[in-house]
């Protein structure tokens, strides 16, 4: 789940590494043995070499923590967490140089009791954002769903329809351009598992149909979690 801030000079992904203190030694998957899941920074030095990575300071050894989206500005970081048992989505803010602890998006419907939601995203401009749960209300499995900020109201979230499967869509992602969503889905179109595809917002708002951007980006493997500068 490895997400590249706007300018290419930050990477930011989720790794199970020890810490290197033992602190997380206690905390293991007690089925797989896995360690727990951690977020990560790197930054991209004058020679272009990516400079060794740090754990963000919002980190605990006793949860997962893994990457979501980042903000514009590389002020708010939203992150999956799983403390309150499904998983649900958090963002930690930069505050006098540092991030601060997670706390969850407070955003109507995209938190809910008992349904898994896996991914969050903030359009560029501020004023479109994405979510994935696996609500019932859904088209099957997990779906994304948008809202819209319109004279400085959000509207009700709702699910998007048409680039819904009855499978699983994820990863929503959004460039400068404002207009083309990037997601993942391992429905019927797939090359092999997830595969990433791309829909265009026309000029009267509507979604056009999902079209799959295919070989040499998409393989037979999971190919997820796309982002770009």
């Amino acid at each position: 789940s490895s997400t590249i801030s706007i300018d290419g000079r930050a990477l930011y992904y989720t790794s199970r590494r020890p810490w290197e203190n033992g602190e997380s030694n206690n905390f293991r998957d007690p089925l797989l043995n896995n360690f727990s899941e951690d977020i990560y920074q790197s930054n991209l030095d004058p020679f272009l070499e990516w400079n060794s990575p740090n754990r963000m300071s919002m980190c605990k050894p006793e949860f997962n923590e893994a990457t979501v989206s980042v903000s514009i500005d590389e002020r708010r970081v939203y992150t999956y967490n799983d403390k309150s048992g499904m998983g649900d989505i958090y963002f930690s803010e930069l505050l006098d140089g540092k991030f601060g602890p997670v706390v969850p998006v407070d955003v109507k419907e995209v938190n809910t009791l008992n349904r898994w939601e896996t991914h969050y995203m903030v359009s560029p401009d501020g004023n479109r954002r994405f979510f994935v749960s696996d609500k019932e209300s859904g088209n099957g499995k997990r779906d994304i769903y948008f809202s819209e900020n319109i004279d400085g109201t959000w509207t009700n979230p709702e699910n998007m329809g048409n680039i819904n499967t009855e499978w699983d869509e994820d990863s929503p992602f959004m460039g400068l351009d404002n207009n083309i969503l990037y997601f993942s889905s391992n429905g019927p179109q797939s090359m092999g598992e997830f595969d990433i595809f791309m829909t265009v917002r026309d000029e009267n708002g509507m979604w056009g149909e999902a079209v799959n951007l295919g070989y040499p980006v998409n393989s037979v493997g999971v190919d997820i979690f796309y982002t770009h500068t």
